[in-house]
């Protein structure tokens, strides 16, 4: 039987083991009593610790343990004048063999009777698997004539538990991107049943853990925005209530089945998309300020639009309704237009136009492809790549150049050059104020000058033929 009183206090109480993922850390305090009414001789206590990755073990990372005496009202001067009996005791740790010397350097110590100590061993991982680790206390103690006294030991139990309930229940990634999968990670006993559920209120059951750390990946459906699960843990045979645990994971790039919001703001840039009652309002500057400008890869508008600033489509536009641009409209490809087209500014279209209705533009007009327009068109200024054909007046206050032929039904009216490398037909009267020329290629077969007309090749006329002069 020991000379001296062991007891042993662990933090957190009880222990428990580390998951495999992860570690849980204790601590464990001896409290050494002299609980005779005499004074021990001490040379040194040894207390062995268990290590390793069995379950009788308490660590499987020694080179962790830190030592130290927490507190002493034990040990007092060997001889009158020595220093203080704090200063004087001390703790070894062997990190390979797991013994823990407490001892006075180079002196023994008189353990006071009723006297006491506090030993700890801190920062520890407890190891992963669950059990009781039996600490033993080794005592070297000496007679008071100064002999040598026979070995005594004091055995010390401690339990490791596993944990009882779930805990920890967390994402492995908390910020997923597209394509991520949903991992779910939680602390949890065996003896118990899990599944999760999803937020439709379907479940699913939980199976793969290793030891108590438990995994779990939804079999069917990827996130696409901010998902909140649950886990549902019960005891099988129904003794046990059930507990609940909840987490969430985001998403990088959340898409929706629907919003609702006044306005949405970007985040790189400030331009502002802010509902109305009967639309929206796109501004560049913050706080919805600044013009609008909109740019798209195709853009199909089934109803009227009011573009007030400029607007820039990829690929095709389509509008079943009127179309009133304040600024400039681009459009790389072709452009389908049911509705009267109104452009406050310039109009440049990379493929073909075809505009069921009206189509005026204040400034110019470019048209990479055919041009056909049912009703009036009235523009600044207007080229054509290729073929135009007009149902209504056409009335041009600039040059207009054609690539291919120019048809126009009704009245055309052109204040600048008319240019068309194609052939003209003109149903109507063709009226000239300055000068009208007709040529074949590089050559010019008739010229109209002021009142002078000049042909250069052969006059036919089937009809009569009348000179005034």
């Amino acid at each position: 039987m020991a000379s001296l009183v062991y007891q042993i206090l662990t933090d957190p109480a009880p222990l428990e083991v580390s998951p495999s993922q992860g570690e849980n850390i204790g601590t464990i305090r001896i409290v050494v009593s002299n609980t005779s009414e005499q004074n021990v001789i001490l040379d040194s206590i040894e207390i062995t610790v268990p290590v390793g990755t069995g379950s009788g073990d308490l660590t499987d990372t020694p080179a962790a343990v830190t030592t130290r005496i927490e507190e002493n009202q034990a040990v007092q001067p060997l001889f009158p004048g020595t220093p203080a009996p704090q200063e004087d005791l001390a703790t070894w740790w062997n990190d390979a063999t797991g013994v823990l010397t407490v001892a006075r350097p180079n002196l023994r110590a008189h353990f006071d009777a009723g006297g006491y100590l506090v030993v700890v061993l801190d920062d520890f991982p407890v190891s992963q698997q669950a059990g009781t680790v039996l600490i033993r206390a080794r005592e070297f103690l000496r007679t008071p004539g100064n002999n040598s006294e026979p070995t005594k030991y004091a055995t010390l139990g401690v339990p490791k538990l596993a944990p009882k309930v779930p805990r920890n229940f967390r994402p492995q990634e908390t910020l997923l991107k597209a394509g991520d999968d949903v991992v779910l990670l939680w602390d949890g006993p065996a003896t118990l049943q899990y599944r999760v559920q999803l937020p439709d209120g379907t479940s699913e059951p939980a199976t793969q853990h290793t030891g108590t750390s438990w995994q779990w990946t939804p079999s069917q459906l990827k996130p696409i925005q901010a998902t909140t699960y649950t886990l549902i843990a019960a005891d099988p045979n129904g003794r046990q209530p059930l507990y609940f645990l909840t987490t969430s994971v985001q998403h990088e790039t959340p898409t929706f089945n629907g919003v609702h919001t006044p306005w949405v703001e970007g985040s790189q840039n400030t331009g502002r998309i802010t509902f109305e009652q009967q639309g929206a309002e796109i501004n560049t500057g913050p706080n919805g300020q600044g013009d609008g400008k909109l740019t798209a890869h195709e853009l199909h508008i089934l109803k009227d639009s009011a573009l007030d600033g400029a607007v820039t489509v990829g690929k095709t536009l389509t509008v079943i309704g009127a179309v009133t641009a304040n600024d400039n409209l681009h459009v790389a490809k072709d452009a389908s237009l049911d509705g009267a087209v109104v452009v406050g500014r310039t109009l440049s279209i990379g493929g073909t136009v075809s505009a069921s209705e009206d189509l005026h533009v204040t400034r110019s007009a470019s048209v990479g492809g055919d041009l056909s327009i049912g009703g009036k068109l009235t523009l600044g200024e207007l080229a054509v790549a290729r073929d135009a054909t007009v149902g209504g007046a056409l009335s041009v206050t600039g040059p207009v150049n054609a690539g291919g032929q120019l048809n126009a039904l009704g009245r055309a009216v052109f204040k600048d050059g008319l240019h068309v490398d194609g052939e003209s037909l003109f149903a109507g009267k063709v009226d000239a104020n300055a000068l009208l020329s007709v040529r074949n290629g590089d050559h010019a077969v008739m010229h109209v000058v002021d009142e002078k007309v000049e042909i250069a090749g052969d006059l036919r006329v089937h009809g009569a033929f009348r000179s005034d002069s």
